[in-house]
């Protein structure tokens, strides 16, 4: 990938220098985006523990300052090529042991792109993001393809997942009106980085040292359409495949099949105050370790609808080995109704608030079935242009099912943010 990566920074750079020459002019731009915050959880779960599946310990406690600067480059050769790069260094001081003070730094965009009346391609590396984000999101090099005619539309792309993992995604849709769209999709991924592997509890890999391989698909549907004043939002899939699981002494072949839904309504009360509710669903499995997998499985998604519950470090996930997720947060999947509440003034000042329910969808043996309630508070402020000040808090108060499978009371899980963002 690091390869892949360098190749197209230097294609691009070249592509750069051309507008240089008298014989060719080009529009570009350059900026910066930069972040300064302090961050802080507690009462995460503890991604180191050996327990057992059943035997989740919610003890990780952790508080770090970050700084960003993600500079970029974009550029328009006006024969309908145009370019973008963007870098990304990152620096951590933390109080967890696990984590280094170093400057980290990764190319996160480097594309070209090629439009031509109705046909559009992007190659490179680039943001993509199938299923609205909730089956994959994240920056990989990838090729995509759009056509549009009318008010129709189709999408074909092929990425680099993971590590050296294939993915291909198309789309069909049209946008009946301004900001809507209907479209169906069909997403294929083939596991070529014992990915499967890793979804297991982790004293089962430390034991087994087990390896996967494996076909997943999906198809779905997903709209935004507007009633009024009323925007409506829907997302469904249907997941099929199989994997097979290798250790030392045995091998295993399971098949997969579950489901998910994102249905959401948000209206504007007035220019200033906007209310909205949703739901969010994944199948569930309540014997993950034999027969078929019922779980939804999700290649490092996005699920912005709780700040803590569908937060990859709060289920105990390390981003570094851990690359597929179970998008309901868990085996048992999740049933996730909430509200949202968004103020917005003149003045630059806005509030945002999440109230949410969790619940799963294969309860224990013994019916307990609540995961939690949490609420999520965000206040920023455009003091001026391009820049913002931030401040984000969240709690979650753990249910029946994480006290039925501890058999002890557990303290809250809290998340704090502040800081500031600016762009040059």
């Amino acid at each position: 990938m690091l390869k892949i990566c360098r190749s197209l920074f230097i294609i691009i750079v070249q592509c750069f220098w051309l507008p240089a020459m008298p014989a060719c002019a080009a529009d570009y731009h350059l900026g910066l985006d930069f972040g300064g915050s302090y961050n802080s959880h507690a009462n995460y779960r503890n991604r180191d523990s050996l327990g057992l599946l059943d035997q989740p310990r919610f003890t990780d406690d952790r508080s770090f300052l970050l700084m960003s600067a993600d500079p970029y480059l974009s550029f328009n050769l006006h024969n309908g090529i145009s370019g973008y790069i963007q870098a990304d260094a990152d620096w951590e001081n933390s109080d967890d042991e696990r984590t280094d003070e170093a400057v980290e730094i990764d190319l996160t965009n480097a594309n070209l792109s090629l439009t031509r009346a109705k046909v559009s391609a992007m190659l490179g590396l680039q943001t993509i993001s199938f299923g609205n984000g909730l089956i994959m999101a994240d920056d990989v090099p990838a090729a995509v393809l759009d056509f549009k005619h009318g008010k129709g539309y189709m999408q074909l792309a092929l990425a680099q997942a993971l590590d050296s993992s294939p993915m291909a995604a198309a789309t069909i849709g049209f946008h009946p009106g301004d900001y809507e769209h209907a479209a169906l999709f069909g997403i294929w991924f083939k596991d070529q980085d014992d990915a499967f592997a890793k979804t297991i509890p982790l004293i089962y890999q430390v034991l087994l040292e087990p390896r996967s391989e494996g076909d997943l698909y999906w198809a779905g549907i997903s709209t935004d359409l507007f009633v009024g004043k009323v925007l409506f939002s829907a997302m469904g899939a249907y997941q099929w495949g199989e994997f097979r699981l290798y250790t030392n002494n045995a091998s295993t072949r399971r098949a997969v099949s579950a489901f998910l839904a994102d249905l959401s309504v948000e209206g504007n009360l007035s220019d200033w105050c906007s209310l909205g509710a949703f739901v969010f669903v994944t199948g569930g499995d309540d014997t993950p370790l034999r027969d078929d997998l019922n779980a939804f499985v999700s290649i490092m998604p996005f699920n912005p609808r709780a700040a803590i519950f569908f937060d990859p470090e709060f289920l105990g996930r390390n981003e570094d080995t851990e690359k597929l997720t179970f998008n309901g947060g868990f085996f048992g999947g999740v049933i996730a109704p909430g509200l949202t509440l968004n103020l917005v003034s003149a003045s630059g000042l806005s509030l945002e608030t999440t109230m949410a329910t969790f619940y799963a969808h294969q309860a224990l043996d013994d019916g307990s079935q609540w995961y939690g309630w949490e609420v999520d508070l965000g206040v920023s402020y455009d003091f001026a242009r391009f820049y913002t000040l931030y401040a984000e808090a969240a709690r979650f108060e753990h249910g029946d099912y994480y006290k039925s499978l501890l058999d002890e009371d557990i303290d809250p899980a809290m998340r704090f943010s502040i800081g500031l963002r600016a762009s040059f």
